[in-house]
C-alpha cells in the first residue's frame, strides 16, 4: 500500500472491533464499513428430542435469529423445514424440507429470523437434534 497506510492504520481507523471491515479498492483509497448489526449478541441452545421415527416435531426459533447450527447428536441423518407438514415423510429433499447428514452440523447463516417454527424429523427414533441459535 503505497499511501503509507499501514495495517495498524487501518485497525486503528476501524476501531479494532469485531464486525467492522475495510476493504481497499485502490492503493489510497479506503472504504470502512461499519457493520456491527451482522453479528449476534446472544446464544441459545436447544436439545429436541425425535422420540418416534417419522414424526414432525418442532422448535419456535428465538426472535431475531440471525445463525442456525443444527446437529444430530446420535449420528442420524434428519430432515428439516420452516414449515409445518413438510419433515414426516421419508421423501429426499423438496424446495421447502431439506436433509441434513449424520455427524456433520448444518449451518444456515446470513439470515434473519423472526416468529419462525423449525420442523425436524428422523427416520430412526430418539435421536437428539441439538439446534444452536445466535440472536442479536
Amino acid at each position: 500500500m503505497s499511501a503509507g497506510i499501514r495495517n495498524e492504520d487501518i485497525s486503528q481507523l476501524m476501531g479494532g472491533g469485531m464486525g467492522q471491515r475495510a476493504f481497499i479498492r485502490e492503493e489510497s483509497d479506503i472504504t470502512i464499513i461499519r457493520n456491527q448489526d451482522y453479528y449476534a449478541n446472544d446464544v441459545t441452545i436447544y436439545v429436541k428430542v425425535l422420540t418416534l421415527a417419522d414424526t414432525e416435531y418442532f422448535q419456535v426459533l428465538p426472535a431475531n435469529t440471525r445463525m442456525l447450527e443444527l446437529f444430530a447428536r446420535n449420528g442420524s441423518a434428519f430432515r428439516w423445514a420452516l414449515s409445518a407438514s413438510k419433515v414426516a415423510s421419508t421423501t429426499k429433499a423438496t424446495s421447502t424440507a431439506f436433509w441434513a447428514q449424520a455427524t456433520i452440523p448444518y449451518k444456515i447463516e446470513h439470515v434473519r429470523l423472526s416468529g419462525k417454527t423449525l420442523y425436524l424429523a428422523s427416520s430412526v427414533a430418539a435421536e437428539a437434534i441439538q439446534i444452536t441459535c445466535w440472536t442479536g
